[in-house]
């Protein structure tokens, strides 16, 4: 059947039809309240039948709507912002497992750090002085476990796995590595395709540079 359209809206099956992707993308939330960011990186918040919920990418006194499995949830909508949250440098951060806490500032995100510390020497009942904790500048580590694996149309994907999932994250830039790793992504991409060739089209290869380093 025909139906009449108002210049520059939708028609009403359009309309209904984003109405109901945007309604079906909010069953099954709901609004919490973070109060603190856990041993893991991850915000707690209460369930609410009672409990924890870990909600990570979230940081202390956030609100959140979130879609809950099990005892984790991810952050559907972020409500309110903390005063601590920055702006992540990595554009790979949020998706990447390989960093958790780029979105916290610097000095709550070493002050939490000493209290790991603490907290983890106060379960041994180890009492000590906790000298002043420092930060590695970003571009200073100096080993990175890459995974290498063929995606679509044969082209080698290379970097780490998306968070809590199996899934590569394609990767150019990695700002916590040393500039010379960055540098190699685009040769080790080649040796992978390379090795990937050789071994009669694997699908899967991880590449591993050797050295010392600290992941934030």
């Amino acid at each position: 059947m025909w139906r009449k359209t108002t210049p520059g809206l939708p028609p009403d099956n359009v309309r209904e039809r984003r109405q109901f992707r945007s309604e079906s993308l909010l069953a099954g939330t709901v609004d919490i309240d973070v109060t603190q960011v856990g041993g893991q990186g991850d915000g707690l918040a209460e369930a609410p039948g009672g409990g924890l919920l870990y909600v990570p990418l979230t940081l202390a006194g956030e609100r959140a709507r979130v879609r809950v499995e099990g005892q984790r949830a991810e952050v559907v909508e972020r409500l309110t912002s903390s005063p601590e949250r920055v702006a992540p440098p990595c554009p790979h951060f949020g998706v990447c497992g390989g960093c958790a806490l780029q979105h916290w500032a610097d000095a709550p995100y070493l002050s939490w750090k000493t209290d790991q510390v603490r907290l983890a020497l106060s379960r041994e009942r180890i009492e000590t002085e906790i000298l002043p904790i420092f930060a590695s500048p970003p571009g200073t580590r100096r080993r990175l476990a890459l995974h290498a694996r063929r995606g679509g149309k044969g082209v080698i994907l290379l970097g780490f796995k998306e968070r809590r999932s199996w899934t590569l994250v394609d990767i150019d830039v990695c700002t916590i590595a040393d500039p010379r790793l960055v540098a190699a992504l685009p040769a080790l991409r080649r040796l992978a395709d390379g090795r990937a060739a050789g071994a009669g089209g694997a699908r899967r290869r991880r590449a591993v540079g050797r050295r010392i380093g600290r992941d934030r």
